[in-house]
């Protein structure tokens, strides 16, 4: 690929992440939650009103799958996603105090940003009970699992794929 359509390219993908990222219909972000939900019955939840960034390139072999491309190829574009998307954060109202049934949250739930249709999700150990709900300092030195939500144009639960994920 010339140097030319590599960063329009890089430009239109940064657009799309941008304008899309917020326009993105909160029946999705709810029909994943309740999948979450419905896959960890037995833990108290609480969810990250704050939608942050979550690395697609996690799931470059299953996204290469679904796409039909080479891996190497998806995982080049995943990852101009995953730069363009790593600072982006905002605040989902439908997530804004939001309870889960449950005495104690004893998990955290995280949303990634929309990207073609596709979102991810995260659950793990609450480990800071005292208002320090920030994936940075929840994420250290614990584990999660993550779920890949992939829908359909009207935001359809299409597919879900799900991996385990160690932090240091």
């Amino acid at each position: 690929m010339s140097d030319f359509k590599r960063k329009l390219f890089l430009a239109l993908i940064s657009t799309v992440v941008y304008t899309a990222a917020f326009n993105q219909p909160a029946a999705a972000y709810l029909k994943a939650l309740k999948y979450i939900k419905h896959q960890n019955t037995d833990k108290n939840m609480v969810v990250s009103d704050t939608i942050i960034h979550l690395p697609f390139s996690n799931f470059d072999r299953e996204i290469s799958k679904i796409w039909n491309k080479n891996t190497n190829a998806v995982m080049n574009l995943l990852d101009s996603v995953d730069n363009a998307q790593e600072h982006q954060t905002f605040v989902l109202d439908k997530f804004k105090n939001l309870k889960i049934t449950g005495k104690e949250p004893t998990q955290i739930v995280y949303f990634s940003n929309f990207y073609s249709f596709m979102v991810i999700g995260e659950i793990m150990q609450l480990k800071d009970r005292w208002g320090r709900l920030s994936h940075r300092s929840q994420a250290s030195f614990n584990q999660s699992t993550q779920y890949l939500f992939v829908f359909d144009e009207k935001y359809k639960l299409k597919k879900v794929f799900e991996i385990k994920i160690a932090y240091d």
